[in-house]
Order: C-alpha cells, then sequence, then structure tokens
C-alpha cells in the first residue's frame, strides 16, 4: 500500500469506530478498513484532478449518475479506473449532500 495512503485509511477507519461508537454497544458494527483504504486512495488521487471542495459544488443528483457510470463502467469491465470505488465514492458525496440538506 502506497505511504501517503495509510494516514487517510486510518482517519476513515477512526471516522467509522467513531460513527459505530454513537450507535449501540451491541450493534457492532463493521468498520470495513479495506474498502476504506481504497476509497481513500482514490480519494487521495483525485486531489491531483479536481480542486478542493469542487464535489460540493454539484448536486445530489449529479453524483449519484456519475456513480450509476461507474456501475455500468465496473460491469463492462473497463480497465480505466477502479470504477467500484468511484462508484462508492460518488454515492458517499452524494449522501453528505442529502444529509446536509436536512440541516
Amino acid at each position: 500500500m502506497d505511504r501517503k495512503r495509510i494516514p487517510a485509511a486510518m482517519e476513515a477507519t477512526a471516522l467509522a469506530r467513531a460513527a459505530q461508537d454513537q450507535c449501540a454497544p451491541e450493534a457492532n458494527l463493521p468498520t470495513f478498513p479495506r474498502a476504506m483504504a481504497v476509497v481513500a486512495g482514490v480519494l487521495i488521487e483525485g486531489q491531483a484532478t479536481h480542486s478542493p471542495g469542487e464535489w460540493q459544488t454539484y448536486n445530489c443528483e449529479f453524483h449519484t449518475s456519475r456513480a450509476w457510470q461507474h456501475f455500468y463502467a465496473h460491469f463492462d469491465h473497463e480497465p480505466t479506473e477502479d470504477h467500484l470505488a468511484h462508484a462508492a465514492i460518488r454515492l458517499l458525496m452524494a449522501l453528505e449532500l442529502r444529509e446536509r440538506r436536512k440541516d
């Protein structure tokens, strides 16, 4: 694993554990450390091609649409990038924006 991915993966795991701490102790929610490390790595790579906070300038529907495009590419076995990870990130972005609207 790339050294610069490790801190981001640890941060993602810490966030997952913090979310779990807010739940009932018996919930014992999974933290998905390997998946979160992949997501963190893609986010780090995205910093090279996207400006900070750019994702927030788009709406929930835009990110959901992009997630679908990544799903289709994933099922078509398009090898250009990790489409499953990119779809997951787009869905997380959409979910974050949706939850912010509730505030």
